[in-house]
């Protein structure tokens, strides 16, 4: 599927109201999941984690994007 197909699915279910969450799975670090937050969104996005994950996230009222990245350890 080309980029512009999924364009054009993610603006047929937004005109629907959809939630959009988009993941991004490729950063290694705290600090790549951060400048890849930057690069997507424009802005700085905040920490979270759980037990076996670790996340940087913007999140707007239906729009969540998320970039994991593995727990960087000392």
């Amino acid at each position: 599927m080309t980029n512009e197909q999924k364009l054009e699915i993610v603006k047929k279910a937004l005109e629907k109201g959809a939630t959009i969450r988009i993941s991004l799975h490729d950063p290694k670090t705290q600090h790549e999941a951060d400048e890849a937050i930057r690069e997507v969104c424009g802005c700085n996005g905040k920490y979270g984690c759980g037990e076996e994950a670790h996340w940087v996230e913007v999140k707007e009222e239906d729009f969540y994007v998320t970039a994991f990245f593995e727990e960087e350890t000392k």
